[in-house]
């Protein structure tokens, strides 16, 4: 008999202690109860392992994984490797989930069977200015979508990425299809896997359910770190684009959806570039490194769209001013 859980629940956990139990009650009150809840101690220095072992000593549903600092996507493959779920969720210990989310996203799973389920989020608090306001479109899913062609709704949906957090996966794709998270990225290990995640799946759906809470400017988080380090951001930004560049070579992908990549690759840089919030000497370079990266893949020669076109014909004049 199978005795698998519906659903496992990946929490990596790292010094959190304050924000932590909002996010554990939240899972433990899921209506749905057919969980595993697999919380990844990630070498944490102040209470959290204490707030995790409280919690587990209650519910038998929480799986404990203690290891030394390794970096979240360590913590996340370690969850992965542990997972017994048909299906792996990926909760940040410092957000939150609505206490109807598994129930909702069971209910596709039966019905339509997508290999991942792409939902909706809310983003706290609200900041006015142009770190996060893109950020508050990007949670959200606008209506009820599905695709047999992920791909094209990595390009075409703007709720398709950079969050893994807001997709619920078929197991199979990790333990089947080996997606596991780059370790050795510092940041966007995120968008590495979702950019090897999407040509894996059969079918994606996305529904407009609003699942997820995110708090997005806890004032000592990776992602406040890295919009206070524009700069070194920006250069993990080409190290991201030249790893999914050749992994998709190596795959075939990339020629077969230039234009798509080479849009996606121009909107990726363009606005960080024209903010006037990076040195200068560095947006030269960025620029320059760019120009030639596309260049390398002639991705340079794909017939953009309108506004791509107008944004890289800048980018290359960036490139070429000194």
């Amino acid at each position: 008999m199978d005795v698998r859980p519906k659903f496992s629940i990946i929490v990596p956990v790292y010094n959190v202690e304050k924000h932590l139990s909002r996010c554990l009650q939240s899972l433990v009150d899921q209506t749905f109860m057919d969980i595993e809840i697999i919380c990844v101690n990630d070498g944490s220095t102040d209470g959290s392992l204490e707030i995790l072992k409280g919690f587990a000593g209650t519910d038998n549903r929480i799986v404990i994984i203690d290891q030394e600092n390794k970096g979240v996507a360590a913590a996340r493959n370690a969850g992965i490797r542990a997972a017994e779920g048909e299906y792996i969720l990926f909760v940040d210990s410092d957000d939150y989930i609505t206490e109807d989310a598994c129930d909702v996203l069971y209910r596709e799973c039966v019905q339509t069977s997508p290999d991942m389920i792409v939902f909706g989020a809310s983003a706290f608090p609200y900041i006015d200015d142009n770190d996060h306001r893109w950020l508050y479109e990007a949670v959200k899913v606008d209506c009820r979508k599905s695709y047999e062609n992920p791909v094209a709704a990595l390009f075409s949906e703007k709720s398709s990425k950079p969050f893994i957090w807001k997709i619920c996966y078929n197991r199979s794709l990790f333990k089947d299809k080996g997606l596991m998270f780059r370790e050795d990225m510092k940041y966007g290990e995120d968008m590495l896997m979702l950019f090897e995640a999407y040509p894996l799946a059969e079918s994606v759906l996305f529904i407009p359910d609003t699942l997820y809470n995110y708090i997005c400017a806890r004032s000592d988080s990776l992602t406040v770190a890295a919009a206070k380090k524009k700069n070194e951001k920006m250069q993990w930004h080409l190290k991201i684009l030249e790893r999914v560049i050749a992994d998709w070579s190596q795959k075939g992908l990339l020629q077969q959806h230039k234009k798509e990549f080479a849009e996606w690759a121009v909107s990726f840089f363009y606005g960080d570039l024209v903010s006037g919030e990076l040195e200068k000497d560095l947006v030269s370079e960025i620029a320059k490194r760019f120009v030639l990266v596309m260049a390398d893949v002639g991705l340079d020669r794909t017939r953009l769209k309108n506004v791509y076109r107008s944004q890289y014909k800048e980018i290359k004049k960036i490139a070429k001013d000194d």
